[in-house]
Order: structure tokens, then sequence, then C-alpha cells
């Protein structure tokens, strides 16, 4: 009896032990892909109500490229076959105050329009509007100025330490890096994991959020992978990238160099990617999770669309999307269903209102937000 529950005790033990290894090896497989300072796992709350625009004006062109706002300003990156690059409207009576900006390769000139922005103000006080134009140099743009003369005013010219679109001016001497996926030469399918370098006084900080890619040589399979938005807070105290098919959004710390991870408790992740190998199998698998996003110094805002990748140009799928709001701490504040398809977003922290941009049509409308925040 003594050495049959003696040997009953072991085959527990070892029934156990087995269990936890293969809990363990879970956890660092996703943990050598994936590993912010902090993760919170959460599911997205049922809509507490559905929301409807206001159509401003159908005026814009459509696949319109993004929107942003400042002060009173309101920012469209227009398409590039447009006859200007940016439309500035006045958010006090949503009234366009100038069209200006012309593609080409001259100083004042665009590669292409942005999808992508952030703001400073110089020392006469005037809005600047700062971007990467070619992923090497950033233009600084003097929206101020722009507005009364009715041309784009250049205030500045930036080197970026880095090749990248998304390269973000802190302070006069320190800067915040996203580079995705990179290669040194595409033909020996050796691939890097996208990194996060903070810049300050010539010294670099590396965030290792993604430790490893996930085991794929496939270049646009890693590209959709680790597609993401990535916008800076208006005060530049944060930075917050969100992932376009995994549901994960990344709230990063600038001064401490710390990331908390926000994952859709219910949504895939890095390993399970790793098991569709061809760009066809990987289409039919994924969702698009994070299709919009936009920053105040008070909330993070997400668009989250949740359809498969393949139903995206369905017309009758093109709806039903959800605006989340988050705080700075990464707790999930109120979930609204969309009324209309919108891609692009700008909150007005003043008036709480939003406005959203469709990439379709080119339609932008202003929701107010007031008695939900």
């Amino acid at each position: 009896m003594y050495y049959y529950i003696k040997n009953k005790i072991a085959c527990a033990f070892i029934i156990c032990a087995g269990i936890m290894a293969i809990f363990v090896s879970c956890v660092n497989k996703q943990h050598k892909y994936y590993s912010p300072n902090k993760l919170l796992e959460y599911v997205v709350k049922n809509p507490i109500d559905t929301i409807s625009g206001t159509c401003i004006s159908n005026y814009y062109g459509l696949n319109a490229m993004g929107l942003d706002c400042c002060d009173s300003l309101l920012v469209i990156m227009e398409n590039p076959s447009a006859s200007h690059v940016f439309t500035i409207l006045n958010m006090n009576n949503d009234s366009i105050v100038a069209q200006f900006g012309n593609i080409g390769h001259a100083k004042n000139e665009f590669i292409s329009t942005p999808n992508n922005c952030y703001f400073e103000k110089n020392t006469s006080n005037d809005i600047c509007m700062c971007f990467s134009d070619d992923g090497i140099k950033t233009k600084v743009v003097n929206l101020s100025k722009s507005i009364i003369r009715d041309n784009c005013v250049l205030e500045d010219i930036l080197d970026q330490k880095y090749k990248s679109y998304e390269f973000f001016k802190i302070s006069q001497d320190k800067y915040f890096v996203r580079q995705g996926v990179i290669y040194e030469d595409a033909r020996d399918n050796i691939f890097f994991p996208p990194k996060f370098v903070i810049i300050e006084k010539q010294k670099l900080k590396e965030i290792d959020l993604y430790p490893m890619l996930i085991n794929s040589s496939d270049y646009p399979v890693l590209m959709m992978t680790y597609g993401s938005t990535t916008k800076m807070a208006p005060n530049k105290e944060k930075v917050v990238e969100a992932l376009a098919y995994i549901d994960i959004i990344n709230i990063i710390d600038i001064k401490n160099a710390t990331v908390i991870g926000l994952k859709e408790k219910k949504c895939y992740g890095f390993s399970d990617l790793e098991e569709h190998k061809s760009p066809k199998d990987f289409e039919e698998f994924v969702k698009i999770c994070n299709a919009g996003l936009c920053l105040s110094n008070k909330y993070v805002f997400v668009i989250r669309d949740g359809r498969k990748y393949k139903e995206w140009h369905r017309a009758e799928t093109n709806k039903n999307r959800k605006l989340i709001a988050f705080d700075w701490q990464g707790n999930q504040l109120f979930s609204l269903c969309l009324a209309e398809r919108i891609d692009f977003m700008a909150y007005n922290e003043k008036t709480c209102q939003m406005y959203g941009l469709s990439y379709d049509d080119g339609i932008l409308y202003k929701y107010d937000l007031s008695k939900y925040l």
C-alpha cells in the first residue's frame, strides 16, 4: 500500500511538472516575441451607445491620408493627386482657412503626402507642423505663417538620426524613433524586429519590446505582423503604437523608457501568427484590429474594426466599427459604436469633439464626446 501511494504521488508530481513545463514554455515563447514592462489584458466593453457624426463636408477627395489638430486648427492630409497637400480648418466654425503644399522635390515641396504629424511652437509662438517627408529628413512647416500667406512656409529641415517615417522630436536634443522591420540585404532573408530608440544628447537608449521576430522569412507577412500606427501625445511625454493585425496597443513612457502593453484577451498572439507562413494563408487568418489611433493629453482613442482581413473590401462590412477610449494608465473607459465608417481621428480637447475622416469617400464628420468623458 505504501509503495502504491508513493507511486501515485510520484506520477502526480510528474504530470504537474509536465503541465508546468508546457505552461512555462508557452509563456517564454510569447515573451521572446513581445516583452512589455507591464502587460494588461482586457476585454472590449459592451458599447454604451451608438454615436452618429455631423457631416462637416464631403469636399475632400478619395483616399485622404490623415487627420490631426493643434489648438483650434484641424489639419487634413489630402490624397497626393489633389491640387494641394494640406487643408487647414478652423475648428471654431469648421471653415477652411488655407490650402497649400505641392508634391515635388523642391525645398518647400513634399515627396509624398504624410499620414502622421506632430506639432510644436517656435520662439514666436507660431504653430509648426512636423513630419518625416522621406524617412531621412523631417520637415517643419510654420502653420501660422502658411495660413496668413496661403502658401507653404517652411520653418526648418531636420536631419534624422535614423531612417524612419516615425521620427519624433521631443526637445532640442532629444528624439524618439520607431523603426519597423528592417533588413541589410533583402536577398539573404535576414530580417530584424522593430525597435524603439530614444536619442538624447547623442546617446542612444533602445527599448527591447520585440526581442525576436516570429519565425518567418516572408517579408510581406512580417510587415503585416508588425504593421502599426505610431503617434506622440501632444505634451510629448508618451508615444503609442497600435498594431493593425494583432489587438495590441503599446503605451511608451519616453522619460522612463518603459512600456505598458494592452492586449485584447481573446485575440491571437505572435506565436499563433507563426503558423501561417504564406501571405495568402496569413491574410485568411488575421483580423483587422486597430484601424485608427488618436491621442490627447488625457486619452488614447482607438478605432477597433474586428473584421477578417479578407473582408476589407466588402462594402457591407465597412461599418460596425467601435471607438474605444483608454486613459494613459491603460484603463479602458468606454466603447461606442460608430454609425459611420471613419479611418482617421483628431480630438479637440477644449470642446470634447472628435473629428473623423473616411479614407474611402473623403467625408469629414464631427462627434460630440462630452457626455462620455
